[in-house]
């Protein structure tokens, strides 16, 4: 096996509101020191000396300042998200955030789409809707944020009534940006986020806990604000791509965490394997009975496996294809939740053709396995790109071919269910 396999999916810090120099000047009264490229130097110098990954740059209606950060980016290692700040027509503020290749043209063309044709920044408002331009966000590649919802002109105290509603249930609005953990906001906003207010519950909540993804992301004008508790978070991705970012806002419960909550337990984890020997399935008491493990019964297998999954232990948890004689429901409804409460602590590694154990579960490292030689020999070969998160798309297409059937098939159930 490659010893190069990638670690998967692993937490990254992320300043997603970084401005660029001329914004304190332009947008908030303040006198502006130096000049765009040595502020981009000193911020993107500060980000990986406090171990910030990613940055987002996303000034009000203008992408000029992200070059500068680009270049400064160069020299240690920073991933730049562009993107910009964008107000609804209704004066609703939306972070829109492009993947990391996107050249400038592209970006004034995504502006122009959504209504902004000067070349200045400025505070002026989209032609679009809320919910029109988080269609159009996404349709052009990007991912959207609700900025400060709390504060003037966020999504919480700029709508009202049904607007408000409609706003807030848009299946394309995964993110909003909060000002400190959900635990310490306002009662009556902490109930919406947390679902619990059923005059604006969302039908297809994507978390058991939240309505959808809250993240840190503070305005950043001066490298001193990357240190605030609020300019960061963390979101585990298995590359720095926009699809890492819309991963995680769709499985926040194990992708997102905030300064302020527990960091996960250190846990053993495995770094190489090998079998030797089998289940020993002999009574307690009695000379060892060992099998060779292709020589158990399902329900052996299924036995082990649900012991397995009861034990309390911060070891490595080894389980060989638990649907064998498991129903869907009973993986889905008892495996999956049990291993995304536990796995900050434990590490699972799972064999199996379930796609609910590696999508609802969100395994962080999914390798695919292709037989190689005789089936006898029992000998597997992973392919290039069969190796990553399900945020990496060939992976992402590799689980949807292998495990769901393809598109069509996947499609053709969700019709005959009538979903």
């Amino acid at each position: 096996m490659n010893n190069a396999i990638p670690a998967g999916a692993v937490f990254h810090r992320c300043a997603l509101q970084v401005n660029p120099h001329h914004y304190g000047s332009t947008f908030r009264g303040q006198e502006t020191d130096g000049d765009p490229c040595s502020r981009a130097e000193t911020i993107v110098a500060k980000a990986a000396e406090i171990g910030i990954s990613a940055l987002a740059i996303t000034d009000h209606n203008n992408i000029e300042g992200i070059a500068a950060f680009r270049d400064a980016s160069k020299r240690y290692g920073i991933t730049i998200f562009p993107g910009f700040e964008i107000s609804s027509s209704e004066g609703i503020h939306v972070l829109c955030i492009y993947p990391p290749d996107t050249d400038d043209g592209s970006l004034n063309r995504f502006l122009g789409e959504l209504g902004i044709r000067q070349t200045e920044p400025s505070s002026a408002l989209s032609k679009d809707s809320l919910e029109n331009l988080l269609a159009k966000v996404r349709a052009q590649g990007g991912v959207s944020i609700a900025a400060h919802v709390t504060s003037a002109k966020g999504l919480f105290v700029g709508l009202a009534g049904q607007a408000w509603i409609k706003a807030w249930r848009d299946p394309n609005l995964l993110a909003i940006q909060i000002p400190e953990p959900v635990k310490d906001l306002p009662h009556d906003i902490r109930q919406i986020v947390e679902n619990t207010n059923t005059d604006y519950r969302r039908d297809h909540p994507v978390d058991r806990k939240l309505a959808m993804a809250a993240i840190n992301a503070k305005d950043v004008m001066e490298s001193e604000d990357l240190g605030h508790e609020s300019a960061t978070c963390w979101i585990k991705m298995s590359e720095m791509i926009v699809e890492g970012l819309r991963q995680a806002f769709l499985d926040l419960g194990s992708r997102i965490r905030l300064n302020g909550d527990p960091e996960p337990e250190d846990h053993t984890e495995l770094v190489s394997i090998a079998w030797k020997g089998g289940l020993n399935t002999a009574p307690t008491g009695s000379s060892p009975s060992w099998q060779a493990l292709e020589d158990l019964s399902t329900g052996q297998k299924a036995t082990a496996v649900l012991l397995l999954l009861l034990l309390e232990s911060n070891a490595p948890l080894i389980v060989d294809q638990p649907e064998d004689d498991l129903y869907n429901h009973f993986i889905t409804e008892g495996v999956v939740p049990k291993m995304r409460e536990e796995k900050r602590r434990p590490q699972f590694v799972f064999s199996t053709h379930n796609a609910n154990i590696p999508v609802l579960g969100d395994a962080e490292l999914i390798l695919g396995l292709t037989a190689e030689g005789e089936a006898v020999e029992g000998k597997a070969v992973i392919e290039p790109g069969h190796v990553g998160s399900i945020d990496t798309p060939p992976v992402r297409d590799l689980v949807e071919n292998i495990l769901e059937g393809g598109k069509d098939a996947f499609e053709t159930r969700r019709r005959k269910y009538g979903f």
